[in-house]
Parts: C-alpha cells; sequence; structure tokens
C-alpha cells in the first residue's frame, strides 16, 4: 500500500504547486513546436488536417498543464523533503521511524519466546539511523533475567523499509507452553536522525499484549515522537 500514498502524494503535490513552473515548460515546449513546424513545410499539410480549433487548442494545453504537473510532482516532493530535513528534521512529516507491530519468534522445545519490535522507516528519500536507550518485554509474568548483553542496539535503516529489532530470548518459568489469549506488556525507548547526522528525535512505545495463536495483538498506551 506505499506505492498507493506515495502516489496520492504526488497527485496533491501537483494539485496544490504553483503554476510558474509548469507554465514556463509549456510555453517552452510550445516556441520549440512552432520552430520545429516553421523550419519544417513538410509538416504544414499534417498540423493542417489537425483542424486545431479554438477549444481543441485549450483542450491541449489543460491537459498539457496536468501532464507537466504530474511529471515534475515527484521532484517537488523530493525537494521539499530534502529542505525539510536539513533545515527542521524534526518537524517533517517525512520524516518518521515508528513502531508498526509486534510480533514473535517461538521455541517450543526450548520453552522460549522472542518479541520483535518491527520498526517502519517513513521516509520515501531518507535512510534513518536509530538506536534504541530502553527496552522490556515481559510474557506471563516471564522476561529476561540478569543484566542483558547486546551486541547491537541500532541499524540504519533505507527509506520506506522495515526493520526488526529482536528483544533476547525469554525462556518461561512455567512447564507449560504459551496458550492463545496469554497476556504481557513491552515498552521501547530509541531515538533516531538522517543517516549521517545527529539524531533529533526520540520515540516512546509501550503496549500491552495478547499473544495469539499465529501473530501478537497490542493496543498501544503511550506512542510518543517528540524531538531532542
Amino acid at each position: 500500500m506505499d506505492f498507493l500514498r506515495f502516489y496520492a502524494l504526488v497527485i496533491r503535490e501537483a494539485s496544490r504547486h504553483s503554476l510558474g513552473a509548469t507554465q514556463g515548460i509549456l510555453f517552452l515546449l510550445l516556441i520549440l513546436a512552432g520552430a520545429v513546424a516553421s523550419q519544417n513545410p513538410a509538416t504544414k499539410p499534417m498540423v493542417e488536417s489537425l483542424d486545431l480549433g479554438g477549444w481543441k487548442v485549450a483542450a491541449i494545453i489543460f491537459v498539457s498543464i496536468i501532464a507537466i504537473r504530474l511529471v515534475l510532482a515527484p521532484y517537488w516532493l523530493w525537494r521539499t523533503a530534502q529542505s525539510r530535513s536539513v533545515m527542521a528534521p524534526e518537524r517533517s512529516i517525512d520524516y518518521k521511524l515508528v513502531v508498526t507491530a509486534i510480533t514473535n519468534r517461538k521455541d517450543i522445545r526450548a520453552k522460549a519466546i522472542q518479541i520483535i519490535f518491527v520498526l517502519h522507516n517513513g521516509s520515501y528519500f531518507h535512510s534513518l539511523r536509530y538506536e534504541v536507550e530502553e527496552v522490556y518485554a515481559e510474557v506471563d509474568g516471564n522476561t529476561v533475567e540478569g543484566e542483558i548483553v547486546w551486541a547491537n542496539k541500532g541499524e540504519i535503516i533505507p527509506p520506506a523499509a522495515k526493520y526488526n529489532f529482536d528483544y533476547p530470548w525469554i525462556h518461561l518459568k512455567s512447564r507449560k507452553w504459551i496458550k492463545p489469549g496469554t497476556e504481557g506488556h513491552v515498552r521501547i525507548v530509541y531515538k533516531y536522525g538522517t543517516a549521517g547526522q545527529p539524531f533529533s528525535r526520540r520515540v516512546t512505545y509501550a503496549s500491552p499484549i495478547v499473544i495469539e495463536k499465529s501473530y501478537i495483538r497490542s493496543n498501544p498506551t503511550e506512542n510518543r515522537d517528540e524531538a531532542l
């Protein structure tokens, strides 16, 4: 669905952008077309055969304006995103790294479960770098005991891509395996920013979870994204 959202942005940008650039390109094309026709007499019969009356010329110009604006809209979006990210990344609507889902891996033989935070880079143009500051997961009263040694608490996520951040395996104290409907809780705090630049935002996400047979239900009680 991301490509549908992107083209919705393209259409919106094409409809709201100023006519200055579009008119300039259209007039330039008309001048070039006139110059080519004047230098090639053989094209005169073809032009006359089109019988371009007043309404046809107006229709051609109108359609041409729409087409040119649609062609230019992706560039306008990219230029706007570039400007926002450089001048005020903390206020950019295209500059978000969000938790889109909580999922898991299961090892029934070892009676262990691993909670996974799915992070999505909402920017269509920029790779985002993140670093986890705090993270916690609990399932049916079970969590990781002792100090956790992290091999990696951050990564660079390409534009419009997802990345899984794995919490360590939680070993169940009970001999029974997790049943559908088992409850737990997760919380994660991470900072992020454009790759190669200082971190500019911090996200705090917390949610109760319910482990079903093939997925995890979550309903966040806290989902805050703020400037550093």
